[in-house]
């Protein structure tokens, strides 16, 4: 076959012929969105879902961490009070107070201050407290059962639960340890007892954990009580 003027032929596309596309160049871009949306769809690991906890959830596990007091159960026997040497000398000053305060009265019923009848139911309120304190001292000491427990303390069978006091303490009284719970009350009496010192220190760990400790000052009474020997 001749060629027309020594030209290389070349192949022209037939207009009616649709062009070739580029699958290749579509391909990667589709492979990418596909991915974007695989990333979006995934799932939260369980991991993460766990660490995500709510204020609520937080504080549940606060309230569950927080340290419990243990429950104890602790027994001892003790005097009631201190055995006092008294002498003559002690009684014959109780009897020397009573014969003073009976010549007062006498002396301001004299001039009138005082009526007969009050002196008189005077004088006898106070020889009945003479012999009741003469009584009461010549009596030996008392041995009490004391048992601490979460409810309270137990006194010879008589629970006081822990609400009955606002703190406690601990003072020296002669060679011995003593406890003194302090009543809610205002005006109440506080509850006093004797401690060993092979439980003492166990005791107090156990008060200090439910009651406030606070010094214990001694008040009017207690020391009446320190001067009498009772």
């Amino acid at each position: 076959m001749d060629n027309d003027g020594g030209k290389d032929f070349q192949w022209q596309p037939d207009e009616n012929q649709p062009a070739a596309t580029d699958q290749s160049a579509d391909q990667p871009t589709a492979e990418v969105s596909d991915t974007n949306e695989q990333v979006e769809t995934q799932p939260e690991t369980p991991d993460e879902t766990q660490n995500e906890q709510s204020p609520e959830q937080e504080s549940t596990d606060e309230e569950i961490n927080e340290p419990e007091i243990a429950p104890v159960e602790i027994s001892w026997t003790a005097s009631d009070s201190i055995e006092h040497h008294r002498s003559k000398g002690w009684y014959i000053g109780i009897i020397s107070i009573v014969v003073a305060i009976t010549a007062l009265l006498a002396t301001l019923t004299f001039f009138e201050i005082f009526s007969l009848s009050t002196s008189i139911t005077t004088e006898i309120l106070v020889i009945v407290m003479m012999v009741a304190l003469i009584v009461v001292t010549r009596q030996p000491a008392r041995e009490v059962n004391y048992l601490l427990t979460d409810a309270g303390l137990t006194i010879n069978g008589q629970l006081h639960p822990f609400s009955e006091f606002r703190a406690f303490g601990v003072r020296q009284v002669g060679a011995m340890w003593q406890l003194v719970l302090t009543p809610i009350r205002r005006f109440g009496i506080n509850v006093s007892m004797f401690i060993n010192e092979e439980q003492g220190e166990k005791i107090i760990d156990e008060l200090g954990a439910r009651l406030p400790m606070e010094d214990v000052k001694n008040d009017i009474l207690d020391s009446l009580i320190r001067r009498l020997k009772i």
